[in-house]
């Protein structure tokens, strides 16, 4: 048989063409299942990245003492220094801000930042020869960005009666008037103990329960409310009954026959007391100090 190189040269271009041909495949099949498993992981991470996302973790909080200063005086303004016989705006509402607050309470909280040191004497007397002072609107403004810090808004109060922590030739007790030109004419009357409670047949009556600092600076502070009513029953004895609310529809206590002296040195147990109500109070922190910024009820 003839040999003919034409032939030899095709077949063997023929054969390089066929190995050319499934080497290509064969890379082409490697490079696809290694971009399928590249593809793969790079999902995988990404979906893990996605769906395996860590939660932020919540700021840190410091819990506080009530024997902490900054606490007690908080607390203290709050409460008017009076935990055993309320009936103030916080344990009446589910949600205070300053815009609840009527111009007379916002007066009324506010004077507790009064001092001694901030009346001037008036050249006026009154119609029994005794001083008449003076507490400037600039100090009123004073004290009223202490309690509800710097963006307060308010009205003058035309007049109230007023007992103050201090008190001005043996009298604590005053009258405010406003005179429409400087602030307030204030006439001391009386005096009256602070630590002696008129009696009543229903109030409020309160416990702290926490205090802690947030990392933005705030303070909140909780206690637990109880709602009070003591009803007279006959030979000189009471009934004294607790409620959960302010409308005194869920009771939760009841004792009967009561002296007044019992009644008087009554301890209510609130640990003992299920489903109590919390008022949490939030201070706003300023370049200066701390200011009541809302209370909210925790039912």
């Amino acid at each position: 048989m003839d040999f003919k190189i034409g032939d030899s040269i095709e077949e063997q271009t023929q054969e390089v063409v066929r190995a050319r041909v499934k080497k290509q495949r064969t890379k082409a099949i490697v490079t696809v299942v290694i971009l399928t498993v590249v593809f793969g992981l790079s999902a995988f991470f990404i979906s893990g990245l996605i769906f395996n996302k860590k939660e932020p973790t919540a700021p840190p909080q410091e819990q506080l003492s009530f024997e902490d200063e900054t606490v007690q005086i908080l607390y203290n303004v709050i409460t008017h220094g009076n935990t055993m016989q309320r009936d103030d705006i916080f344990v009446k509402n589910n949600y205070v801000t300053m815009d609840t607050f009527t111009d007379e309470e916002k007066l009324y909280y506010s004077l507790q930042y009064a001092d001694s040191d901030d009346l001037q004497v008036s050249s006026t007397l009154n119609d029994s020869e005794n001083k008449i002072y003076l507490l400037s609107d600039s100090s009123i403004k004073k004290y009223m960005r202490y309690f509800f810090g710097d963006s307060v808004k308010y009205s003058n109060v035309e007049s109230m009666t007023y007992t103050f922590d201090f008190t001005v030739n043996d009298k604590n007790v005053a009258e405010l008037k406003y005179n429409n030109r400087n602030g307030y004419d204030i006439e001391f009357k009386e005096y009256k103990n602070p630590n002696m409670m008129e009696p009543v047949q229903e109030m409020a009556i309160t416990q702290p329960v926490s205090a802690k600092k947030e990392q933005d600076g705030s303070i909140i502070i909780e206690e637990k409310v109880l709602y009070v009513r003591i009803t007279p029953l006959e030979n000189n004895t009471f009934k004294y009954e607790i409620f959960k609310d302010y409308e005194k529809e869920i009771p939760l206590e009841v004792k009967n026959n009561l002296t007044e002296e019992e009644v008087r040195n009554y301890q209510v147990d609130f640990d003992s007391l299920s489903n109590v109500i919390t008022i949490q109070y939030v201070f706003g922190v300023n370049s200066t100090s701390y200011y009541f910024k809302s209370s909210t009820m925790k039912k």
